[in-house]
């Protein structure tokens, strides 16, 4: 058995982008999967930070993506341009 560590491997970094993958259930529609990106998307957008954001349904995880699986990546304004880091904003 593992222990749960209370810090990360790797010290946190801000590159102004985070990156958010996301799964509807299993059996969903790609329409069904294009309203849950929607709704993401929207919260996204409104978060001052952000300058751009790309996204997608369909996309797998290093091979052919089904309807249920989604992926967006966040581009963030510059750092001395916002309030919040990367890390703050995905928590």
């Amino acid at each position: 058995m593992g222990t749960r560590l209370d810090s990360e491997f790797f010290p946190a970094s801000d590159k102004s982008l985070f990156m958010v993958r996301f799964d509807t259930p299993e059996g969903s529609t790609l329409d069904t999967s294009l309203e849950y990106m929607r709704r993401n998307e929207e919260w996204v957008l409104a978060q001052p930070e952000v300058s751009g954001l790309f996204s997608g349904v369909g996309i797998g995880r290093g091979r052919v993506g089904t309807p249920n699986e989604g992926m967006m990546f966040a581009i963030l304004k510059s750092k001395h341009e916002r309030e919040r880091t990367a890390q703050e904003l995905v928590k």
